[in-house]
């Protein structure tokens, strides 16, 4: 698979290099900002489908679909999340509750589809979050052989250099 030369391990060794000195030490939600900040997008580019979902419902059965109801819609998702019915502040999100927010505005705007009512939606949301949360639990409880919590990327980086 690699390259057998002198100047292909050189090159590889450089690139690990970077890649070490780019992961560094894991931050306390061990996930690094690039990551973070495409997680954050994510979510946001899901928000536009939702409220034009929720545009498209209202309008087909005749009502008019005003501010209110897309912050509703908004505070609706967050409760799901939280179980609050108050606005987030995404810095104060990680990335796990990025792309389960993510995945509940879609879910959400399946349902709406579906025409229930929110009370309905509701009850649907708290059973996926809850599946989605206790299946997200099984798969940080991985660990690595060695018993420590790492990233995916770091491990990836160690098994490349453990090649070398």
């Amino acid at each position: 698979m690699f390259a057998k030369t002198v100047i292909a391990k050189q090159f590889r060794v450089w690139v690990l290099d970077i890649l070490d000195k780019g992961v560094g030490t894991p931050k306390p939600n061990g996930i690094d900002e690039i990551l973070r900040s495409f997680e954050v997008q994510e979510k946001r580019d899901v928000h536009s489908p939702m409220m034009d979902a929720l545009i498209f419902i209202r309008e087909s059965v005749g009502k008019k679909t005003t501010d209110h109801h897309f912050t509703n819609e908004n505070l609706f998702c967050n409760r799901a999340l939280t179980g609050k019915w108050e606005p987030l502040d995404e810095s104060d999100l990680d990335v796990y509750d990025l792309r389960l927010l993510k995945a509940i505005r879609l879910r959400n705007m399946i349902l709406m589809q579906h025409n229930l009512k929110q009370a309905d939606r509701k009850d649907a949301l708290d059973k996926y979050v809850t599946t989605k949360i206790s299946h997200q639990q099984i798969i940080i409880k991985q660990k690595s052989s060695d018993g420590v919590m790492q990233s995916g990327l770091f491990l990836c980086v160690m098994k490349i250099k453990n090649r070398l």
